[in-house]
């Protein structure tokens, strides 16, 4: 749920500076290279990039980003700001004091990993580091619908008179055929743009040109605060965002392209979670369109997703009980 990104945003801080090895004099060659990996911050998936070199004996921390969803943050070394790290035979600890964090794990030279813990303020989240040379980092397969469109699409502003501030989104319709039946898509956790832009992907231009070839007119939006729609992201609540979906629909009906009787509500995520509150306020939603939705309190969601990662990741069931206890 958004209301869990506090953490994921200290995650992000920057964490520049030089590892200096502590200790034991240990060949530090076996770390050095660029580190890929994602951690889950109550459900909430970002990918990490290390990127360690050696120099004068110590490893030096060089490089550091984190993506998620539309936004990726990198730092580099600067002098003046370090870091703590110390190597002891395959097994390495890092502390990130700007990520309020630490990171320890152990590497393995069979199958290139280093699998270990991420610790932000006490709590613990499953972290497994991959070995890569960049022309191996992973790249996005976009699947963008390209120009020209056999449609009518219009960059829109409405206002959400209840939070004050306004929404940006694009609307898209057929070229001809009266008022079109319309849905509004709402997006999951996390500030995201009117496309759903995530890792070089954008589901919901997909899914917006798609359903508008086959004569159904798509309103997207930014979430508010991010792109061209103004508000405060970090101080709202699935209530406020329910609010940005209602907005929406009031907009809708304002237009004269648009069927107000057959208006309705796509939700991704959260946005599975927000669709029901709207349509059960607002008499003009028509339907609804639930996908990934959650079917359980969040607490339980979370907990779930945590299991279910750590499992994946090749932790034990103990070692998994107690990951979730610390939360």
């Amino acid at each position: 749920m958004r209301a869990l990104l506090v953490a994921t945003a200290l995650l992000a801080a920057p964490v520049p500076g030089v590892a200096g090895q502590e200790g034991g004099g240990v060949d530090p060659a076996g770390f050095v290279g660029t580190w890929w990996g994602n951690v889950n911050i109550d459900g909430v998936d970002q990918r990490i990039r290390l990127v360690l070199t050696e120099a004068e004996g110590s490893l030096q921390f060089t490089e550091y980003s984190v993506k998620r969803g539309i936004v990726e943050e990198t730092y580099t070394y600067q002098r003046g700001n370090p870091f703590k790290s110390n190597v002891s035979g395959n097994t390495i600890s890092m502390t990130m004091p700007a990520a309020r964090g630490s990171f320890s794990g152990t590497l393995s030279r069979v199958d290139e990993r280093i699998t270990g813990t991420f610790i932000q303020e006490g709590r613990s989240f499953p972290l497994i580091l991959e070995r890569v040379v960049e022309a191996e980092v992973p790249t996005c397969r976009p699947q963008d619908p390209e120009e020209p469109f056999p449609y009518l699409a219009e960059d829109v502003t409405y206002p959400n008179p209840d939070g004050g501030h306004a929404m940006a989104g694009t609307f898209t319709r057929p070229v001809s055929g009266g008022r079109f039946p319309t849905v509004i898509l709402i997006s999951g956790s996390g500030p995201q743009d009117r496309d759903g832009a995530a890792l070089g992907h954008r589901p919901f231009l997909v899914l917006a040109d798609f359903l508008t070839r086959n004569g159904i007119a798509v309103l997207r939006y930014d979430d508010r605060g991010v792109g061209g729609s103004t508000g405060d992201f970090g101080a709202a609540t699935s209530r406020d965002f329910a609010s940005d979906a209602l907005a929406a629909v009031a907009y809708l009906k304002s237009r004269d392209d648009v069927d107000p009787g057959r208006i309705g509500l796509a939700g991704h995520s959260e946005g599975g979670l927000i669709a029901p509150m709207v349509a059960v306020e607002s008499p003009d939603v028509s339907y609804i369109v639930l996908m990934a939705a959650p079917g359980v309190l969040g607490e339980r969601l979370a907990q779930a997703q945590t299991e279910l990662i750590s499992r994946a990741s090749g932790f034990s069931e103990e070692e998994i009980a107690e990951i979730v206890e610390q939360r």
